[in-house]
């Protein structure tokens, strides 16, 4: 499995509250009545800054100066599903068709996930608190020595301290770079955005906000700030102090969506929609 993700913002001219409605309403409810949508894309995870955690919150990585807001995460087979199907399909294109509810500014990366840690009672479905952390290369570190230094030296330390500090970590997840082109993004919603500019992506689970406040403390940063900092650009990178919201996940075994069922009434209300050049044309 491997993970397409998109870190975004609302539009200028629009509000917080309309654009979660859009992403959190209108945007899901297009995807899963889209067939390429639900063939490939096994799991789909949305992730909103937190309301509630101050911006100076104390964490590692600093946030971003680019104010994301939002990420998205994506999980599919193969890279092909994703060119070929969804973007290069003609489902998804014409059913998207103006639906614009964020900036054009975006972060897009392709990642193999690596699960380093999880708890046994981890409810993988239940979303919460989560620290995103997105990783810049120190320069003249290659990928491959990145993703070594990161999994093989800097994993087990990052779980010490965070023990060290009291913090449970309920999943902890390291997330490589895979090649992507920015070509695959000509023509669509996403062709503005930066590709390809982060090294890995760090997922974080934690309890609750005191949990994520303890990983800050100068008894954490201390004993991380140095490893991290042997392969990484702290000060490139950033980071989303977010909650978790697990759209679908078809990978635990639940129902079958009903746009793949032709008989359902949702494939046959799709299957009855027009070009978009030609709604109020006679068939």
């Amino acid at each position: 499995m491997i993970t397409f993700w998109l870190f975004s913002r609302p539009r200028p001219d629009m509000s917080q509250e309309q654009f979660d409605y859009e992403w959190g309403v209108i945007h899901t409810s297009l995807m899963v009545t889209t067939p390429s949508v639900m063939r490939n894309f096994k799991r789909y995870i949305q992730h909103r800054r937190i309301a509630q955690a101050p911006r100076e919150v104390a964490t590692l990585v600093p946030s971003s100066p680019e104010d994301w807001y939002s990420a998205s995460a994506h999980d599919l087979e193969d890279f092909t599903q994703l060119r070929d199907d969804i973007f290069g399909g003609p489902e998804y294109p014409r059913r998207m068709f103006g639906h614009k509810f964020g900036d054009t500014a975006f972060v897009i990366e392709l990642t193999s996930p690596d699960v380093v840690h999880e708890e046994s009672a981890f409810e993988r479905s239940k979303g919460g608190v989560k620290l995103i952390n997105v990783l810049k290369r120190k320069e003249g570190i290659t990928q491959e020595q990145f993703t070594r230094a990161w999994r093989e030296g800097y994993a087990d330390r990052f779980l010490e301290a965070a023990s060290n500090s009291g913090v449970v970590v309920q999943r902890y997840v390291q997330n490589t770079q895979l090649p992507l082109e920015a070509e695959t993004f000509a023509g669509t919603l996403f062709e503005a955005g930066g590709v390809q500019n982060y090294a890995g992506i760090e997922e974080i689970w934690v309890d609750d906000l005191d949990s994520l406040q303890a990983l800050g403390t100068d008894l954490c940063r201390s004993a991380l700030n140095a490893a991290l900092g042997e392969f990484v650009d702290i000060a490139a990178s950033f980071s989303l102090v977010a909650v978790e919201r697990v759209v679908w996940d078809q990978t635990l075994g639940s129902p079958k969506p009903s746009i793949l069922d032709p008989n359902s009434f949702e494939a046959r209300m799709v299957a009855a929609e027009r070009p978009n050049n030609a709604w109020n044309t006679i068939v």
